[in-house]
């Protein structure tokens, strides 16, 4: 057995017995560690969680499992270091995977090939792209309460196929001219969770949203207790019959010249806002501006 924690309050309890420690080697994710025990607290017979766990060391059994493995399960073609054969059973091939991935190209969520009446002819575009995520790079000061530093590079295992129709990289404000802009409005394409409970609109929509300045929209939320900052953006909230709920992530962009050509560029990306269309708050975003400098530092080959 092992022990290991932070004793910080937070760690297995009752009922957690038999929860792996996991650590991921190569693009691979391996199990260590069993749940086994937490030392209880002196007054209760619950588990204290400023106290270390202790796990049982999978390691120390492997031996044991190759003998009550059974059947051909998995690839047989095993590492010439190992020693003991029956090792070739277990399903190496398959096991440990990594299930996070995105997809990109996608516009109409409900289908899968997204088509539509051109000029009397059916037109559709090329097929959407999952790719496995490798690895993400979350900002170290996020803070889930306020949404602060709401913002992460995700690395993919395979390069994207950026030449198809459907999917284009877009700009970043990386020049002083691109930061400096002062635009009243921006473009937002998002899917939107409807009105209604249970339901979410599965085509990507666009509409042109107006910016709320910063003192008017911290001061809208203050009654709410929620810290607004320059690290943000606010943009005014469509009511009555127009109005749309976006999911989170959603960009907000503007066209821009950039080398002397009119292209998309990144300004936002909807981080929360109201839950229902009768509450007025505006809809906030990440400023991209106050972190395209984290970005260039934290971005890789």
């Amino acid at each position: 057995m092992f022990c290991a924690g932070k004793r910080d309050g937070v760690g297995a309890c009752n009922g957690d017995s038999g929860g792996g420690m996991f650590f991921n080697y190569d693009g691979t994710w391996y199990i260590r560690g069993l749940v086994s025990f937490t030392k209880p607290r002196e007054d209760a017979h619950i588990c204290d969680t400023k106290e270390y766990t202790a796990f049982t060391d999978v390691a120390k059994y492997l031996k044991w499992i190759e003998q009550h493995m059974r059947g051909p399960v998995g690839q047989q073609n095993v590492a010439e270091n190992y020693n003991n054969l029956k090792i070739g059973l277990l399903p190496k091939s398959t096991c440990g995977t990594n299930p996070l991935s995105i997809r990109l190209g996608e516009y109409d969520r409900s289908t899968i090939t997204d088509c539509a009446e051109v000029d009397g002819q059916r037109v559709c575009s090329p097929p959407v792209q999952t790719l496995e995520i490798e690895s993400v790079i979350r900002h170290k000061d996020y803070n889930s309460m306020f949404h602060l530093n709401n913002i992460a590079l995700i690395r993919l295992r395979e390069r994207a196929d950026t030449s198809r129709s459907n999917i284009k990289p877009i700009c970043l404000p990386v020049t002083n001219e691109l930061r400096n802009q002062k635009s009243t409005h921006y473009t937002l394409t998002a899917w939107n969770r409807d009105i209604l409970p249970g339901r979410d609109d599965y085509v990507l929509q666009r509409s042109l949203r107006d910016l709320v300045e910063l003192k008017v929209c911290q001061r809208l939320y203050m009654n709410h207790h929620f810290n607004v900052t320059a690290d943000q953006l606010c943009v005014k909230q469509q009511h009555g019959p127009n109005c749309t709920l976006p999911m989170g992530g959603a960009p907000l962009q503007l066209v821009q010249q950039v080398q002397e050509q009119s292209r998309y560029v990144l300004y936002g990306v909807v981080s929360h806002g109201p839950i229902q269309c009768r509450n007025t708050g505006p809809d906030i975003s990440l400023n991209i501006v106050r972190f395209v400098d984290w970005i260039l530092e934290n971005i890789q080959e």
